[in-house]
């Protein structure tokens, strides 16, 4: 099997965001956003804008994990894992428990279609704090897809375990926002990847991708092919390709209704179809 590993990742600004971006056909997202207690995966704020870095919304659900990871300050004993012990044992660690929230909407998109999970913090206002009003911050440290919903794991200090629970409570309002830098490098790797594996398959012969990998910085990024491109077709590829980018071609995404889809739709875990 041949791979191919992508050049260095760099970080350059982002682009301005376009409304023409997400498009829909068949679908009310007014009445979804009235009716449901929160967006579902597939039509999410990240989704709806990739460029949104953060957004006010609301609550729906929030509860300690079963299983919450705790690290003592200064107790090696009660860490899991070297780095934890290494942490605990130089006083630098603190007792913190995994909570999982569910929102209203989010810009923090969950693990899935090849694409890591972005991390980020959930921040809330006190208005027990002294001064009133103080904002307490979360990070968000992975959201995963659970059927429809997206689940965000979030880090609560022992300092701040009964102002969690006091805060994060159905309805309550707050503000997410997204690790951008990670989040930009998910986007142009995985947009890369699409443009890079299309002009691999028009080759003749074609080279179809087997497989591909989209990791966290800095580890590479690779597509498996089913053999060794020549000298020739990197070329070829690479010309066409940087003469794609340059075009600056717009790239939206269209989501249809079940009644408006006008191609059969691909197989979908089973619990990703509602």
């Amino acid at each position: 099997m041949a791979t191919v590993s992508p050049a260095p990742r760099g970080l350059p600004d982002s682009p301005a965001p376009t409304s023409s971006y997400f498009r829909t056909r068949g679908l009310a997202l007014e009445r979804i956003a009235s009716s449901s207690p929160s967006f579902p995966v597939g039509i999410l704020a990240c989704q709806r804008d990739p460029l949104l870095r953060q957004l006010k919304t609301q609550v729906f659900a929030a509860k300690r994990a079963p299983v919450a990871k705790h690290v003592a300050k200064g107790a090696a004993s009660s860490a899991v894992g070297k780095k934890d012990k290494a942490a605990a044992s130089a006083g630098e660690t603190e007792d913190y428990e995994e909570w999982q929230v569910m929102l209203k909407d989010t810009v923090v998109f969950p693990e899935g279609g090849g694409q890591p999970s972005d991390t980020g913090a959930l921040v809330v206002e006190d208005p027990l704090s002294s001064p009133p009003g103080k904002e307490l911050s979360f990070p968000i440290k992975s959201a995963i897809r659970r059927n429809l919903d997206a689940i965000h794991m979030i880090e609560v200090s022992a300092s701040l375990t009964e102002p969690a629970r006091r805060l994060l409570t159905q309805g309550a309002e707050v503000r997410v926002s997204v690790d951008w830098d990670r989040r930009l490098d998910h986007m142009q790797q995985h947009t890369g990847q699409h443009l890079l594996s299309a002009c691999l398959d028009g080759l003749q012969p074609t080279l179809p991708t087997l497989s591909w990998a989209l990791t966290t910085w800095p580890q590479p990024c690779y597509v498996e092919l089913s053999r060794a491109p020549t000298e020739e077709e990197l070329q070829a590829v690479q010309k066409r390709v940087d003469n794609l980018i340059q075009q600056s071609k717009p790239i939206h995404v269209l989501v249809e209704g079940q009644n408006e889809a006008q191609t059969e739709a691909p197989k979908l875990p089973q619990d990703y179809a509602p």
